[in-house]
């Protein structure tokens, strides 16, 4: 089996934040209806950053980790605004896109420093 890769890494993890805008973002705490992410301005947003950003990884392009950064901001606002409503709880999709772009940062800033290297010494 193949070693999976950190872009490959990062962009599994953005997958899983475009998944959760599919998923349900806020639901009732007495079990009632559900918003998904594309029901959602920022959600419709996220999910084109998402699909950006992994078309950027895929490429090779170094600051694809700002598609990812601006995802987890975005998620993480959603997640304050929908704690802040009454009788309203943060759903799975949200979750799992904060989790997934925030990870997908760490590894690609990380992959983006594994790769820098000192200058040859002179002669």
């Amino acid at each position: 089996m193949r070693e999976l890769s950190r872009p490959r890494i990062a962009q599994i993890l953005v997958v899983v934040v475009v998944v959760g805008m599919f998923l349900p973002w806020a639901t009732g705490d007495s079990g009632g209806a559900s918003i998904n992410g594309l029901d959602a301005g920022a959600g419709r947003l996220v999910l084109l950053v998402g699909l950006l950003t992994i078309g950027l990884i895929q490429i090779g392009y170094r600051p694809a980790w700002i598609g990812g950064g601006f995802m987890a901001a975005v998620l993480g606002k959603e997640v304050f605004d929908v704690s802040d409503q009454a009788l309203v709880s943060p759903g799975t999709g949200l979750w799992l896109g904060v989790v997934g772009a925030a990870g997908a940062v760490v590894v690609l800033v990380w992959d983006m420093f594994a790769k820098v290297h000192a200058p040859p010494p002179e002669e």
